[in-house]
């Protein structure tokens, strides 16, 4: 996970702990718990680190494909999930 981080920009680090990938043949299939999460890394820039990093591991280019389900369960509130994700950083703060 560190190796895909290290490549991305930051604003991609937290969304990547919240999705799951397994390797099934020729293809990383990166599972995200929540539509947010999915729209957010389905990039070319995030499939393309993702892609390059687990190429490089496995020796053979690997297909990046993203899909909902297998990252943490999704939140029944969707304001709960933002203030969840959002509390990671220091300058978040949510107001009632």
């Amino acid at each position: 996970m560190e190796q895909y981080k290290n490549r991305l920009t930051p604003m991609y680090w937290f969304m990547l702990d919240d999705a799951r990938g397994t390797l099934e043949g020729d293809e990383m299939v990166v599972r995200c718990g929540d539509e947010l999460t999915m729209e957010s890394l389905n990039c070319p820039e995030v499939s393309g680190v993702i892609g390059a990093v687990t190429g490089e591991k496995l020796g053979r280019p690997v297909r990046v494909r993203f899909a909902m389900g297998g990252g943490e369960a999704a939140p029944e509130d969707k304001l709960e999930e933002l203030i969840r994700q959002g509390s990671r950083f220091d300058s978040f703060t949510v107001k009632p």
